[in-house]
């Protein structure tokens, strides 16, 4: 019996101690738990802040620090140029800069880009001031040829018309006319002109040989009591002299008035964009 109430009392303590163990490795766990997140809480915190601080250190102010080029300044590649564009840098320093209530220094690299008027010049305006003049050589071709002539005239059209699509492509796309646009626009119209103008031609050349007119003759009036009747007008077969006229005369004076058109426009076109250009680089 004695043995027995001892085994009981060995159980429940060791039962106990069991218990009491298991709620200190728990305590334990729970501790180390905490410590850790809030030792991963105090790491962010201090990330936080210092990379606060850092970016509040990236603009010093006037006071604080100065920038400036060293002596060389920059170094340009010979490898930095385009078809299209001429470009220059400079490099400015002293300068500064106002923000919330502090003054910043800064320095600055501009890259300034004009335009290469060679480049469209050789490749636009050249070649479509040829084609104008080609358009003009039709007319040395003469009027009743019609298909070498209006080949030779349509063939013009379309050249230029494909010209100022090219150069529609390479230009920026904006919303104004630029100034090659206005030269190929005056271009093709010249062009046209020169069309019209053969079309015109052709149709009087081609009108009727002879025309069918009313004459009228006071000598076929009547004598005596019928002296106020009259015969009826006879038909006259008369030829086109005025087509064939009008037609020589548009041939002889059409070239001399595109030729001016041309001479005038460029007379206010280069001076106008030239001044407009050296206003803008200014």
């Amino acid at each position: 019996m004695v043995s027995a109430v001892l085994l009981a009392s060995a159980v429940l303590m060791v039962s106990a101690v069991l218990m009491v163990s298991a709620v200190l490795v728990v305590s334990a766990v729970l501790l180390a738990s905490a410590v850790l997140m809030v030792s991963a809480v105090l790491m962010v915190s201090a990330v936080l802040v210092v990379s606060a601080l850092c970016c509040c250190r990236d603009h010093y102010r006037l006071f604080e620090v100065n920038y400036s080029w060293h002596k060389y300044g920059i170094q340009v590649s010979e490898d930095i140029r385009t078809d299209h564009f001429a470009s220059t840098f400079s490099i400015d320093e002293g300068l500064t800069s106002s923000h919330d209530n502090s003054t910043y220094p800064y320095v600055q690299i501009r890259i300034d880009m004009t335009r290469k008027l060679s480049y469209h010049l050789m490749n636009t305006y050249i070649p479509s001031g040829l084609f104008v003049i080609v358009s003009w050589l039709t007319f040395l071709i003469p009027p009743h040829l019609v298909p070498g002539r209006m080949v030779l005239t349509i063939t013009t059209l379309l050249t230029m018309v494909s010209t100022f699509n090219t150069v529609r492509q390479e230009s920026p796309k904006v919303s104004y006319a630029k100034a090659i646009d206005m030269w190929m626009f005056c271009c093709i119209i010249l062009g046209f002109l020169v069309l019209v103008e053969y079309t015109v031609v052709v149709r009087l050349i081609l009108a009727p040989k002879t025309v069918k007119v009313l004459s009228h003759d006071p000598a076929t009036q009547l004598e005596g009591p019928c002296k106020s009747c009259k015969r009826s007008p006879k038909l006259e077969q008369r030829s086109p002299v005025t087509h064939r006229s009008l037609s020589v005369k548009l041939e002889t004076y059409t070239p001399l008035v595109l030729c001016i058109m041309f001479i005038m426009f460029n007379l206010i076109y280069w001076p106008y964009w030239v001044h407009h250009g050296s206003n803008y680089d200014n």
